[in-house]
């Protein structure tokens, strides 16, 4: 190699170097956020799935109540009113459940546009 070449192949090689060197900076950042953006997308389903057991669970209890109150009562009228106050109660958990799966859906189209 003619010694005016040498310069130039030495940058080459350094450049070669640095793009090799970026290359696996960016393949390790990717990897730390792709890892980072399943976790808390694990969390945050741990989380709605909590919160739509919970609403669940209380309009279970609620309508385990009103179950007792039917038991107990000779009145048609306050069964008819107890049997529609259940069914608001479905109602009102299937709404609950819709918004809790947008609020979520909102969360993660947030979180994997900052990652």
């Amino acid at each position: 190699m003619p010694p005016e070449e040498i310069p130039a192949a030495v940058e080459r090689m350094i450049d070669d170097r640095h793009s090799k060197e970026l290359e696996d900076m960016l393949l390790k950042l990717y990897e730390q956020k792709a890892i980072q953006l399943k976790e808390e997308i694990l969390s945050m389903l741990e989380e709605k799935a909590g919160k739509q057991l919970l609403l669940k669970q209380q309009a279970e209890d609620r309508k385990r109540g009103l179950d007792a109150i039917i038991g107990r009562s000779a009145d048609q009228k306050v069964v008819k009113e107890m049997i529609a106050k259940k069914g608001e109660i479905d109602g009102k958990l299937e709404k609950d459940i819709e918004d809790l799966e947008e609020e979520y859906r909102k969360k993660e189209g947030s979180l994997t546009r900052d990652v």
